[in-house]
């Protein structure tokens, strides 16, 4: 199971990050603020966001 879920499908403006894992609730907590249950990046910076989990140390997984 990847820490991370990318949702955003080839059409979609906006990319959603959700947890599946305690060290994926960590990294949306450490970017969004202590009650985080989502991150939302417009997709033109979604990379960003990519390349944070990466650093990390987070497995991602892209849906849709």
């Amino acid at each position: 199971m990847a820490d991370v879920t990318a949702t955003g499908g080839f059409n979609a403006t906006k990319v959603v990050f959700t947890a599946n894992t305690e060290r994926g609730r960590q990294w949306l907590q450490y970017r969004g603020g202590d009650f985080t249950i989502e991150l939302v990046w417009p997709k033109t910076r979604a990379g960003e966001a990519f390349t944070d989990c990466k650093l990390f140390g987070l497995t991602v997984e892209q849906v849709g």
